[in-house]
């Protein structure tokens, strides 16, 4: 019961953030695309009857963007970094948050420091959450799963590097090039 009302919380905040953030974009459309939101029963029944932490992550996702398009600009990649940490898929969205920083009127000087400064403040949010699971290399555990593979560009790589390696040295080099990939594409 405490999980699901966590879920309606961040639901009904969700509701907020999406009107203030339509509010800044579409003024004319704030209360019928927050009402939208607010009354699409599949979100209701799944978030929240369900009890997911998905709401958790849309809430922070909701939270990068008005702060993406009201400010304070420097906490978009925290806000990103938080969603992330809830749920691994949205760092697809970096690179959409990346060019909203870019764009203009903001000078080159303060775009470097949302970048740079929001990235460090991501980081240590990621590294502050971290630190008291850590229990070193085991922790990522995708770099020691070996052979075992679920998605096909790993299982391309491996099949390609075993025409130089045996297969279980091909398969552990193959998951330690895609995850430290992934961590770079992550960074």
């Amino acid at each position: 019961l405490r999980f699901k009302a966590l879920a309606l919380l961040c639901f009904v905040g969700s509701w907020g953030v999406t009107g203030e953030i339509l509010q800044a974009v579409a003024p004319a459309r704030a209360p019928s695309g927050t009402l939208l939101f607010a009354w699409n029963p599949l979100l209701l029944f799944e978030l929240v009857g369900n009890g997911h932490n998905d709401v958790l992550m849309v809430l922070l996702l909701l939270l990068a963007i008005l702060v993406l398009v009201r400010g304070p600009k420097l906490l978009v990649f925290p806000l990103l970094a938080a969603a992330v940490l809830t749920k691994l898929p949205v760092v697809a969205l970096g690179p959409a948050f990346l060019l909203g920083l870019l764009r203009p009127p903001a000078t080159a000087r303060q775009r470097v420091a949302w970048i740079v400064g929001g990235g460090l403040l991501g980081l240590g949010l990621a590294v502050l959450l971290y630190a008291p699971f850590w229990e070193g290399r085991e922790t990522l555990y995708f770099l020691s799963r070996g052979n075992w593979f679920t998605a096909s560009p790993p299982t391309m790589l491996r099949e390609y590097l075993r025409g130089y390696y045996p297969y279980e040295e091909a398969g552990r080099l193959a998951a330690t090039l895609v995850g430290a990939g992934f961590f770079l594409f992550i960074v």
